[in-house]
């Protein structure tokens, strides 16, 4: 009969109740001696498990108690699988599957780090227009309009950080999103918004309008929006945090072009415009940009 154990859990109270599962007793009937508190490190660096001592106190009756069931895993919830006869007749990337379930891991540990009362669940979406589908992490609860920040800043800053990690474990570049009670599609929808009147104002003034600094994702949303408007083009300006988009008139680079060698400023013999940016060559007509 054992009367005493020494256990380990990820926190003390986990440690405690397994050695009490082991040892068949109720809390009241061992003497507890916490060894180590562990530690939840940060973002899983430094992470420590709790130890504790368990001794049986005199005169107790050990009873066996059953073991507890396990926790069930958190399970992507994704599409079907598209078969030969679908629409596009093609099987979810086994790759994408695998960064749905990365993915979730991490966003699910980092919520319990951070002792979130949330919910956390992936889905891989159908296609795009542009043939793409997309690995989202839904994450909704009590707790969610901590996680969101001003015009999304904290969960920006939290699926930058879920990327890194993801990366590095599937040695590759992740694109997955993280959304929180819905508010990337509420953001998606102001974005787009915010491209057809910036579009509208830029026709009227024919002049460009730079937009404020906005994250990759949400630049992109910019330019998918204007991609095919006719009388406006975009580019993205600037540096890391700074990064904007740019809504120009459709033909305004060529136009000050022509103006900048009517007034001297363009220099010939293969030295490209050069603008008050300084080092923008050779715009032509194109409607690609560069984000």
């Amino acid at each position: 009969m054992l009367e005493k154990v020494q256990v380990t859990g990820e926190t003390i109270e986990e440690a405690i109740q397994a050695g009490l599962n082991q040892l068949g007793v109720a809390r009241t009937d061992v003497a507890i001696d916490v060894i180590d508190e562990g530690s939840r490190g940060v973002l899983g660096i430094g992470k420590r498990d709790a130890i504790v001592e368990l001794s049986v106190l005199d005169g107790t009756e050990v009873v066996p108690e059953p073991t507890p069931a396990p926790k069930k895993a958190p399970v992507v919830a994704k599409k079907p699988a598209v078969t030969e006869g679908d629409d596009d007749g093609l099987l979810i990337e086994p790759e994408l599957e695998r960064e749905a379930e990365i993915a979730l891991d991490i966003v699910t540990t980092m919520m319990d780090m951070m002792g979130m009362d949330v919910n956390v669940k992936a889905e891989i979406s159908e296609k795009d227009d542009l043939n793409i589908r997309v690995v989202t992490v839904n994450v909704d609860g009590p707790d969610e309009s901590l996680l969101i920040g001003e015009d999304g800043q904290i969960l920006n800053a939290l699926q930058f950080i879920a990327r890194s990690m993801a990366s590095q474990q599937i040695q590759d570049r992740t694109s997955f999103v993280i959304d929180i009670a819905g508010f990337r599609e509420r953001r998606t929808a102001e974005l787009v918004d915010l491209a057809n009147q910036t579009a509208s104002k830029v026709v009227e003034f024919n002049r460009p309008i730079s937009l404020d600094p906005m994250p990759p994702h949400e630049r992109r949303i910019i330019h998918m929006t204007l991609r095919e408007h006719p009388e406006v083009k975009t580019e993205s300006k600037g540096d890391g945090d700074r990064r904007r988009v740019r809504v120009m008139p459709e033909g305004w680079v060529d136009r000050h072009l022509r103006e900048e060698r009517r007034s001297g400023g363009y220099r010939g013999g293969g030295g490209g415009y050069r603008g008050r940016q300084g080092g923008n060559r050779g715009y032509g007509g194109s409607r690609r940009y560069n984000d």
